[in-house]
C-alpha cells in the first residue's frame, strides 16, 4: 500500500515501523477471516484491514475522526490477524500507534465515566 506519511512521523523509529507495516499490507483480507470482531459485526471498518486503512488516513491527513476511536476500541488485540497475514504485517504496532492518535479525541462524558 502506498503511504504519504508526514516527515515527523517517518523520522521517528515508531512511525517508521508503522509505515513499513502499513506498506506491507496488500489488503488480501485473510486477516478478516480470523478476526473475531469482523466475524461478529461484518463491518469492514471493524476488521484489521479497515482499521489499518483508517489509521493510515489519520496519519496522512492529521485528522482523527471520532469513529476511528470506536473502531479501535472494538479490537480485542488478540493478534489472530497476525498469524494469518501472508505479508507479515505486525498489526499490533499499527494498532498501538492508532490508539495513541485516537487519545487526542475527547470522549463523551458517559464514556469517560464508564472508563
Amino acid at each position: 500500500m502506498q503511504t504519504r506519511f508526514p516527515e515527523p512521523v517517518r523520522a521517528s523509529a515508531r512511525g517508521a515501523a508503522v509505515e513499513q507495516n502499513v506498506r506491507k499490507c496488500v489488503h488480501c483480507g485473510f486477516c478478516n477471516v480470523t478476526c473475531p470482531t469482523f466475524q461478529l459485526r461484518r463491518d469492514e471498518l471493524d476488521g484489521p484491514r479497515g482499521r489499518i486503512y483508517q489509521i493510515k488516513q489519520a496519519i496522512e491527513t492529521g485528522v482523527v475522526a471520532p469513529s476511528l476511536q470506536t473502531h479501535l476500541d472494538r479490537c480485542l488485540t488478540c493478534r489472530a490477524c497476525e498469524t494469518t497475514c501472508p505479508a507479515g504485517v505486525q498489526y499490533a504496532q499499527v494498532l498501538d500507534f492508532g490508539r495513541s492518535l485516537a487519545e487526542a479525541v475527547p470522549r463523551p462524558v458517559g464514556q469517560r465515566l464508564l472508563r
